[in-house]
């Protein structure tokens, strides 16, 4: 029989040394899904289990049987679900969630009962399996290695976690010249064993109590309370040298966050270490990539002699550089001169052609500043849509609003930025050094483009709503920061005759709410400077400095940060970190 493999507690040995044929389907490679779509698993059940339900039903392998480990409430219901579907028979296979001899023994007993189930002419009293110990007993992919050259890398990155898809680390890395080190996961976590310890002389039962000792004791997955996985990652870290920590998670579960705050605890005051939650989405990876791209950015910025990131910078002179900010909603766009004087400045809506607006800004730039083309040293594109321009120079929005704001007050502080996609937190250095950093990417609640839903409903312009909440006396609660029902209860609110001012002071209250809370995640300090497009709503300036207990600064050029940072960099003439060339 074919029978797929998707968990480390799955026993291979057993089901190779009865002859079935194990088909590894652990790791993403090219599997895409929309952010909520159809199968027998309700909505809220973790994404790898909709994955699996979908891949093992529909897929191309054409499963014949599969075992499933009873090891959380999602693979639970997936079995559940594979069960009602009656496309294929599936196992339950109970899995005791600590180490020790009743532990194993009952897992013994699942093994002979899941033996029974697919080799029922199979003599248990008096035949043996020669079950095959160690790590050629299971499944490898191939894509969990990376390349021989990687080798000659000085900085490696630990990925660790639930199943991710290695390609997407590898291409990131490579850009900075970084190796992936994938440490076990999900799919991948047996630490490899002996063969000694299944010993060809030993009964079957005999040999099903090893596997099973082995499979609870060795077994990298958060689930366990033998602490396994933390003391493995530790090891590695040190081992490996690794330069930082990336632990990978699944929409709606839970396990990865509380083991990443275990391994905090015995971790290196500042180690690099980032959590990401993934849904199998093309625009989960979309935003992944920043947090990616911005996490290596800190880290290699470290790994160089400082340098100053502010426009003091020495530089040629008469060097002209241009920073492009391509936003979801707006793009921005600013032209330096000797990485100091700003000579032209363009704020332009982003169009359903990132590129298009990108050119259009370029060329207005120019206009504005007399300049041709051939004058411009060096373009640096930044932003939501800078991963449209493959073949040009870019760097994240994070590096770039911290270098953008330093320009423009060369101290330490914390960057809140709200723009129409995205809200995201920076804690900064004297030299606009990025520290630390928090985003909201996974909803619209806290963004531009929550608030322009809102003021659509509301019938009114975004500067009306801006002077209603100066107006009102107190904000009307919003008990709802989903779009969908936020709607629903503004509408409701007007209706019952509560006045607009006070509504829209409710909602700028909400959102100030909900961004300091990613202040709070950093440990932000005053002074707090607000960018992107939310800074033209003075009413929101001020709940925000409710919220933060703390003054708000907002300068003229707020929604230009992310584009002065990118300029700025692209101003010096040499090789930086924070920069790269695709």
């Amino acid at each position: 029989m074919k029978i797929p493999f998707f968990c480390s507690y799955i026993p291979v040995e057993l089901l190779t040394a009865l002859g079935h044929g194990v088909v590894d389907i652990s790791l993403f490679e090219n599997e895409k899904y929309g952010l909520e779509y159809s199968c027998s698993l309700h909505d809220n059940i973790c994404s790898y289990a909709k994955y699996l339900f979908s891949k093992i039903v529909d897929g191309e392998h054409k499963f014949d049987f599969v075992v499933v480990p009873k090891v959380c409430d999602a693979m639970k219901h997936l079995h559940s679900s594979l069960c009602h579907s009656g496309k294929i028979e599936s196992f339950l296979l109970d899995v005791p969630g600590r180490a020790g001899d009743q532990s194993a023994k009952y897992l013994a007993a699942q093994y002979l009962a899941l033996l029974k189930k697919i080799a029922p002419d199979h003599d248990v009293a008096n035949k043996k399996l020669f079950l095959q110990a160690g790590e050629n007993a299971r499944p490898v992919s191939a894509c969990l290695t990376d390349s021989g050259e990687a080798d000659l890398r000085s900085v490696k990155i630990g990925i660790a976690g639930s199943s991710y898809a290695p390609a997407l680390f590898q291409e990131i890395f490579k850009k900075y010249d970084a190796r992936s080190i994938f440490l076990r996961h999900c799919g991948h976590g047996v630490i490899p064993f002996s063969e000694k310890q299944f010993p060809k002389t030993a009964s079957l039962q005999d040999q099903l109590l090893a596997m099973a000792h082995n499979s609870l004791q060795n077994t990298i997955c958060p689930r366990s309370d033998e602490g396994g996985m933390t003391k493995y990652i530790i090891a590695e870290i040190k081992k490996q040298r690794l330069a930082g920590l990336i632990v990978i998670t699944l929409k709606f579960c839970d396990f990865y966050a509380f083991e990443l705050e275990k391994l905090k605890k015995h971790l290196p005051a500042g180690f690099p270490c980032l959590y990401l939650e993934n849904d199998l989405s093309v625009n989960s990876d979309e935003q992944n990539v920043t947090r990616i791209e911005a996490f290596m950015e800190k880290i290699m910025s470290g790994k160089q002699t400082p340098k100053k990131l502010s426009p003091q910078a020495d530089v040629a002179s008469d060097v002209y550089s241009i920073g492009l900010d391509i936003g979801s909603t707006t793009t921005k766009g600013i032209i330096l001169k000797n990485g100091q004087e700003i000579l032209a400045s363009i704020i332009i809506p982003t169009s359903i052609n990132m590129k298009d607006s990108a050119a259009a800004a370029f060329d207005q730039l120019l206009v504005q500043s007399s300049l041709t083309a051939e004058e411009i040293f060096r373009t640096i594109y930044t932003g939501y849509g800078r991963t449209a321009f493959a073949d040009r120079e870019q760097t994240t929005e994070i590096t770039c609003h911290a270098v953008g704001v330093n320009f423009l007050t060369p101290q330490a502080g914390t960057i809140i930025d709200i723009g129409g996609q995205d809200s995201k937190a920076i804690r900064i250095d004297e030299q606009g050094n990025v520290l630390r950093f928090a985003m909201n990417d996974k909803c619209a609640a806290g963004t531009g483009r929550f608030l322009e839903s809102m003021v659509a409903r509301m019938n009114i312009t975004f500067a009306e709503f801006s002077a209603l909440s100066l107006t009102a006396d107190c904000p009307t609660p919003i008990s709802s920061m989903c779009s969908v029902f936020a709607e629903s209860e503004v509408v409701s609110l007007m209706t019952k005759g509560i006045p607009m001012g006070n509504i829209a002071r409710g909602l700028n209250f909400a959102i100030a709410e909900r961004v300091s809370s990613l202040a709070r995640k950093i440990q932000g300090e005053a002074p707090f400077i607000l960018t992107g497009g939310l800074s033209l709503n003075t009413g929101f300036a001020g709940e925000l400095e409710y919220a933060l207990a703390a003054p708000v600064t907002i300068f003229a050029e707020a929604q230009l940060a992310g584009a002065i940072g990118a300029a700025v960099l692209a101003s010096r003439r040499d090789d930086i970190q924070e920069t790269r060339r695709s």
